[in-house]
């Protein structure tokens, strides 16, 4: 029987290592005796800086060695492509926030190396066995300082500067072979070697190594672009199942997160796409989900939210809903104390940085980083709330829904909120809608501060509901940003209250984004919108101009479609707003009155309409005599709309009979009511009903 080796005991290849530092320390206080460091005079010194090399170089040479001993056995890969790439990035990055190299070899012992290609840290061993030579034989600080500049030099440029790709270099990865050119690398050194020309002793112990050096830069660069090249290629799969995700074709989905586990066993993206996409097929696959989310779980226990978020949604689709909302109430727990963990695979999408520049790279990085932080589909609450409306329980999805974005507002993180309203919209739909329908009566103010790079942000209430705790999160559409993607900013101010019938102001917003190294401010502005986070509800909150020209899109799509003899094709919101259009068109030939005040010179008219008409979202104008006119006033109060036109001009009603045309564009078409108004002051709604989009809804 073999014996469990002592986790706390120093392996061989530990005590190997020390011994070989005791013997550089040892060689170098006996090299000094001969008169080979004939500068120092001090062989107490040398020895002591001898010593100082190996307490400052042995934490991480043993860490490394015990990482190229880490195995994973059962006939897998003993290394973890993501571990890898992150682990390459963090010793290479710790390198800017390391004060000396003191600094950055205690940074390099407090990382774990287990699951990173052997050969990685291989090559990064071999680089730290020639600088903890020349290191031993630094007396001077001088002396010390400068070879930490020359340190910090070497390390980025074995990473770098010395590969030439045969062939294209591909949007995503090179294709053809890597070569290292050593020519390139003997240059680079010299140049560097160079620049310590004012440390000529430390200049001289360089050069007597230089071979060495060359080596090292040379072999860690070659492992470099190899692992690269092999993480690009698990992330080309990867990203493909991404976008499928995104798309929701999950046979798609299923066969590239496949392909990606194929070349790279131990991801971990790539199993949680595989068993989404087999939860959201035919249910035929179950076990076989389960099957991956618990192996996920028993090889990393650190990371398990977004697999005890699945294995929620699977459990919910068999009916067990118990168990649903236990998996569902655990991955909530887990989400905040393992965001830090699950972000650490971040850092290798950094060096990704060009999935910005699509809107597809976008969807990517989105689901990616929702996937690992709770939000959007991966969020347990989110999730919770569909199960209860799915049961019929309104109330407690809404309080799900509601507890979701308090959450949100109380860690002030905002990054995700527009993947937590896709889910809400795409998934949680109509329930989500009937939460708060009287949204369209809220309006976003939006003006540029003077003398500086600020928007001023105003919430117009016409609604008569009391909003209580509300946070205005500002949504910008800047240049060169795709349709449909913003950058977020919280507004300075959360309000207590958000009154009816008053404009709320939430403060100032500065504009100062960075984007591909471009500083965006308020000129770049091409659309602003809000999302208004309350205790009652979470909405968008558009501009008056914004939702004319939203709907004026539709109108032209509408007569496109039309024009090419092509059936139009509708969101979710369109396809809820007809499933209501004729219960609400009934109601409102009920329910709708109109007075009118006549004088010389001009005339007022005030509408009531059901407040159902609501559900529909209007934007209303009133046509006479060619003429377009915009409410003045246009408030919910109680049951009904109330609806203000002030100076619409002399009707002429004591002539006779007149009829005029109140309009009411919707995502689906114009709601036309038509009413006759007679000299003794007595108004009939002579007509109503959904006449699709007419061209003259956008004259003046």
């Amino acid at each position: 029987m073999s014996s469990v080796p002592d986790p706390q005991a120093p392996s061989a290849q530990s005590s190997r290592r020390r011994g070989c530092l005791t013997l550089v320390a040892g060689a170098l206080v006996l090299l000094g005796g001969v008169g080979v460091v004939k500068w120092s005079g001090d062989q107490k010194a040398l020895a002591e800086q001898a010593q100082a090399a190996e307490e400052a170089f042995a934490p991480a040479m043993e860490k490394l060695e015990e990482g190229i001993g880490a195995q994973v056995g059962d006939g897998q890969p003993a290394y973890d492509i993501d571990k890898t790439i992150r682990v390459i990035h963090e010793i290479d990055q710790a390198v800017d926030n390391a004060a000396n190299l003191e600094d950055w070899l205690a940074q390099m012992s407090k990382q774990d190396y287990r699951g990173v290609a052997p050969e990685v840290l291989e090559a990064r061993q071999e680089l730290l066995n020639v600088l903890m030579k020349v290191y031993a034989r630094q007396v001077a600080l001088e002396d010390q300082e400068a070879l930490w500049n020359f340190s910090s030099g070497l390390v980025v440029l074995s990473a770098m500067s010395m590969v030439e790709i045969e062939g294209e270099l591909g949007p995503v990865m090179p294709s053809g072979s890597l070569s290292v050119d050593q020519e390139k690398a003997e240059e680079l050194l010299d140049r560097l070697l160079a620049s310590q020309e004012e440390q000529a002793r430390l200049q001289q112990e360089l050069r007597a190594v230089e071979a060495e050096l060359t080596r090292a830069m040379v072999d860690y660069s070659a492992v470099y672009y190899k692992y690269v090249e092999e993480w690009d290629r698990v992330s080309l799969a990867r990203e493909r199942a991404y976008l499928a995700a995104y798309n929701g074709w999950w046979d798609m989905t299923l066969e590239s997160a496949q392909a990606a586990i194929a070349l790279a066993p131990l991801e971990r993206e790539a199993h949680l796409l595989q068993a989404m996409a087999l939860i959201e097929q035919d249910g035929e696959r179950d076990r076989e989900a389960e099957q991956i989310l618990r192996e996920y779980l028993d090889a990393h226990p650190g990371q398990s939210a977004p697999a005890l978020l699945l294995l929620g949604v699977l459990s919910a689709r068999s009916g067990d809903r118990d168990r649903a909302q236990l998996s569902f109430q655990q991955a909530a727990l887990n989400y905040p104390k393992q965001a830090e963990s699950l972000t650490d695979l971040l850092d290798p999408y950094r060096s990704r940085a060009w999935l910005r520049r699509s809107a597809q790279g976008s969807h990517v990085l989105e689901l990616y980083q929702s996937t690992m932080l709770g939000a959007g589909y991966f969020s347990p609450d989110l999730q919770l709330a569909r199960m209860a409306f799915e049961d019929g329980d309104f109330e407690g999805g809404r309080d799900k829904v509601l507890d979701h974005f308090r959450r949100r507002s109380n860690q002030g993180q905002w990054d995700f909120i527009l993947s937590d309203l896709e889910f809400c919209h795409t998934l949680l739909g109509d329930d989500y809608r009937r939460i708060f329908p009287e949204d369209a009566w809220l309006d976003l103010v939006v003006g540029e501060a003077l003398l500086s790079d600020k928007l001023n942000v105003k919430v117009n209430n016409r609604s008569d509901m009391v909003l209580h705790n509300a946070t205005l999160v500002v949504a910008l559409y800047l240049t060169d940003m795709f349709q449909g993607d913003y950058s977020t900013v919280s507004a300075e101010r959360t309000q207590p209250v958000v009154l009816p019938r008053e404009v709320t102001d939430f403060g100032a917003v500065e504009i100062s984004f960075d984007r591909f190294f471009t500083e965006k401010g308020t000129d770049d502005i091409i659309d602003a919108r809000a999302i208004l986070v309350t205790d009652e509800a979470v909405v968008w909150v558009d501009t008056e101009e914004f939702k004319a020209e939203s709907l004026h899109a539709l109108n032209l799509q509408a007569h496109t479609s039309a024009a090419a003899d092509t059936p139009l094709t509708e969101d979710p919101l369109q396809v809820w707003t007809r499933s209501m259009s004729d219960t609400v068109i009934q109601k409102t030939r009920r329910g709708s009155s109109l007075r009118f005040s006549d004088d010389l010179f001009s005339d007022d008219l005030t509408f009531q309409l059901p407040r159902e008409l609501t559900l529909l979202r209007p934007l209303f104008r009133l046509r006479h005599g060619g003429t377009l006119h915009e409410a003045e006033e246009n408030f919910l109060v109680g049951d009904h709309i109330e609806l203000t036109f002030s100076d619409v001009g002399n009707l002429n009603v004591k002539d006779g009979a007149t009829d005029i045309a109140l309009l009411g564009r919707t995502p689906i078409g114009d709601v036309v009511m038509t009413w006759r108004m007679r000299p003794d002051g007595s108004t009939t709604l002579v007509d109503v009903g959904l006449d699709g989009f007419t061209a003259g809804f956008d004259a003046e």
